[in-house]
């Protein structure tokens, strides 16, 4: 499994989050792509909902390049305890890492 987290790449991460060292605070509860865009609706534990662009990290990082295509993206799910979305088994980016893209892109 590979764990896009902030600006470092976890290879081998594991999908049981109780065992990881990467936590968050910000919970995910609902997900949803925006159609024909390389973009997520988030809603947090919060309440609070924001549109998560990220065609700039997925050019960033490599591991991300599977989800230049938009049929894959689309296929988004929150992950277990919402402390991240996935895509495939190997495929996911962390709640931290999208609330922080989720501010910057708000400012």
């Amino acid at each position: 499994m590979i764990l896009v987290a902030e600006n470092a790449i976890v290879a081998g991460a594991s999908s049981d989050k109780r065992c990881c060292s990467i936590t968050s605070k910000h919970r995910i509860s609902k997900v949803k792509p925006i159609p024909g865009k390389h973009a997520l609706e988030i809603e947090w534990d919060d309440g609070k909902r924001f549109t998560v662009d990220l065609i700039d990290h997925i050019n960033t990082f490599l591991a991300l390049e599977p989800l230049r295509d938009l049929v894959l993206f689309g296929r988004v799910k929150v992950g277990k305890w919402g402390v991240d979305v996935n895509w495939t088994r190997e495929l996911e980016l962390p709640a931290a890492t999208l609330h922080r893209l989720a501010m910057k892109q708000a400012d």
